[in-house]
């Protein structure tokens, strides 16, 4: 049986990078954060196993992550969300409830703003007269 690996999470800011005439790029991070015992074990076993990077200058909640793996949405975890990160919630329910979707969601996401953005010019144009 294959062991679960869990993802690491750390606060961290991208320190420098630098870029190789291959095309590669080597990225360097720093932390404040005191790492415990077994975040330091699960750094070392990471490393030169290639992997996956996901990085935010807010911590990265699941909801953030959901366009990438495909998960259905558990409405429950939403509690202290922002407005705005309410909103983009509610519209990923709706694409994810269409029975064929045909884009992807950040397009869908955006087409949905833009329409919302529209909606409220137009009732503002409407308060000037």
């Amino acid at each position: 049986m294959q062991e679960k690996k869990i993802p690491l999470q750390i606060p961290a800011v991208l320190d420098k990078y630098q870029s190789f005439s291959k095309g590669d790029i080597k990225l360097q991070f720093l932390t404040r954060e005191n790492l415990n015992a077994d975040e330091l074990l699960q750094m070392i076993k990471m490393q030169n196993k290639p992997g996956y990077l996901t990085f935010n200058v807010e911590q990265i909640e699941a909801v953030d992550l959901l366009p990438i793996i495909g998960k259905k949405i558990d409405k429950s975890k939403y509690e202290g969300k922002t407005p705005s990160q309410r909103l983009r919630s509610v519209f990923y329910l709706i694409w994810n409830k269409l029975p064929n979707p045909k884009d992807h969601f950040d397009i869908f996401y955006d087409r949905k703003m833009n329409d919302l953005i529209e909606y409220y010019k137009e009732k503002l144009s409407g308060m000037d007269e």
